[in-house]
């Protein structure tokens, strides 16, 4: 598989897991320049028990190549490029201009690949690629998941302290013709004391050869609701049954944090009430009705 390739689908999991950008709260400092982003990007790569890349060293924060890019989530971003000799890139870091955070790392020189042809450009039989993928697989499950938690701690270190939590809600390998990974995928969920946050996403592929993270895609927005909101579940029940007809509910309302999107095209998070009412006449599937938490208008159907 081609560097190209790779990175074309490694953004397409990027566009599957992107919430369209969300209006935060004001930026305390401007936004982070080139050479700040190059230095998260190193320190990222390079520093702490689980790096991925300790061996680059200090001297690869000068070799990245800032390129300006727009972030399907968090805004305006720098990609870091680390290319070789032939001008291909090694890895990529992506590094948000709010705050420096990484959201997005690819390391196509670390991929582990099935290739489908032999040396003499000679198609290989499906028995002949499966075999090669079972004897390179060596590591197994638990030690792969153990991985991804490794980096998902190094990325977020409030998941080390307990302020945050992510649960793992897909597992899956994927072997044979391309590449050699196994698959993770995180959602966040409320820690300790939190009654509802957004539910940020990380996508993650380890090698089972290596062990090595070979690409990382992530959302990382933060909105937390730690003290009951104005609407309460009974409210937002209340309204939700007025907007379909008086509707039964079928299950107890959630709270949960959501994207919505305001008349005048503002898109903020809100804290809301998912309501699950019984279905339209003629329909199998439930209704699910989100009102907001603090005024109690129904924004979602």
């Amino acid at each position: 598989m081609t560097t190209r390739l790779r990175i074309v689908l490694v953004s397409a999991a990027l566009v599957a897991l992107a919430t369209p950008t969300i209006a935060q709260e004001p930026a305390q400092a401007p936004p982070i320049d080139a050479r700040a982003a190059r230095r998260k990007a190193r320190e990222f790569l390079t520093e702490g028990l689980h790096a991925p890349r300790p061996d680059l060293g200090r001297a690869v924060e000068d070799a990245l190549e800032p390129i300006e890019v727009e972030d399907p989530t968090h805004g305006p971003a720098f990609d870091l490029l680390l290319r070789n000799g032939l001008g291909q890139a090694r890895l990529i870091v992506r590094v948000e201009r709010g705050e420096g955070r990484v959201t997005y790392f690819s390391q196509p020189e670390r991929d582990s690949v099935v290739l489908s042809y032999d040396d003499d450009r000679q198609p290989r039989t499906d028995a002949e690629v499966d075999e090669e993928a079972r004897v390179r697989a060596i590591l197994d499950r638990a030690a792969l998941r153990a991985r991804a938690r490794q980096l998902l701690g190094h990325l977020v270190p409030e998941v080390v302290t307990g302020a945050r939590r992510f649960e793992v809600v897909l597992e899956e390998s994927q072997r044979g013709r391309g590449l050699l990974v196994d698959r993770f995928v995180l959602h966040e969920v409320p820690a300790d004391g939190v009654l509802a946050c957004f539910r940020n996403s990380v996508l993650m592929d380890v090698s089972p050869e290596t062990g090595d993270v070979v690409s990382v895609v992530r959302t990382d927005l933060r909105h937390e609701v730690r003290a009951a909101p104005p609407v309460d579940a009974a409210a937002a029940t209340r309204a939700a049954r007025a907007a379909t007809d008086q509707a039964p509910v079928q299950e107890a309302p959630r709270l949960v944090v959501l994207p919505h999107v305001e008349a005048d095209g503002t898109r903020r998070l809100v804290p809301a009430w998912v309501v699950v009412l019984a279905p339209a006449q003629g329909e199998a599937a439930p209704r699910l009705v989100a009102v907001d938490a603090q005024d109690g208008r129904v924004v979602a159907r």
